[in-house]
């Protein structure tokens, strides 16, 4: 299919998909956020009590070390999530995909978005514990933290560029599939084109 028949149709099924999800994000962070903070609370914490909860369209994360003060942070779950849109975009926009076909890899990829939410949130807010417990890592000369170091590169390399690549990689390599299985099968109609 030509780039310029489906970008409207990938616009359109965004669209469609961002309105789905204003509606149902509350629901669906109501399962990310316990997980997630079941996550947190295996990462190290530092002498830091961290607490989430789900204030749509925010994660509220409250973080407090010892007797100091908390310090509150908000996440998006609107940026944390969109990423889902774009998979659900390309698995409608997409052309030679029959229902049965898009459903088979939406069974597998909301699941794998969903798990990489839970990680991606988890991390997020390990950033911000971090960032304020930890702070004197960020002198990497006099105090370098390997957990500190990979806990910030993901952070930054997450917000950049992962969140952006992982529907597209994933999309792709389900759809590079169903292709193969198509040409194997001796068939070329109803395959992805």
């Amino acid at each position: 299919m030509q780039l310029k028949r489906l970008l409207p149709r990938l616009l359109a099924a965004f669209v469609a998909w961002s309105a789905v999800a204003y509606l149902v994000l509350p629901l669906y962070m109501a399962g990310v956020v316990p997980a997630t903070s079941v996550l947190v609370d295996l990462l190290p914490s530092h002498g830091a009590a961290v607490k989430l909860a789900s204030q749509h369209p925010w994660v509220g994360c409250t973080i407090q070390k010892g007797d100091s003060p908390a310090a509150v942070e908000q996440v998006s779950s609107l940026v944390l999530t969109y990423n889902a849109l774009i998979y659900l975009a390309l698995l409608t926009a997409a052309t030679g995909l029959d229902w049965r076909q898009r459903g088979r890899m939406a069974a597998f990829g909301m699941p794998c978005l969903f798990v990489f939410h839970i990680v991606d949130l988890g991390l997020t807010v390990q950033s911000r514990v971090l960032s304020i417990v930890a702070g004197q890592h960020y002198d990497f000369r006099q105090h370098f933290g390997l957990w500190f170091t990979v806990v910030k590169v993901y952070s930054f390399l997450s917000l950049m560029a992962l969140k952006q690549a992982l529907p597209l990689v994933l999309f792709y390599a389900q759809w590079r599939r169903v292709k193969e299985k198509v040409l194997a099968a001796g068939g070329t109609g109803s395959g992805p084109s």
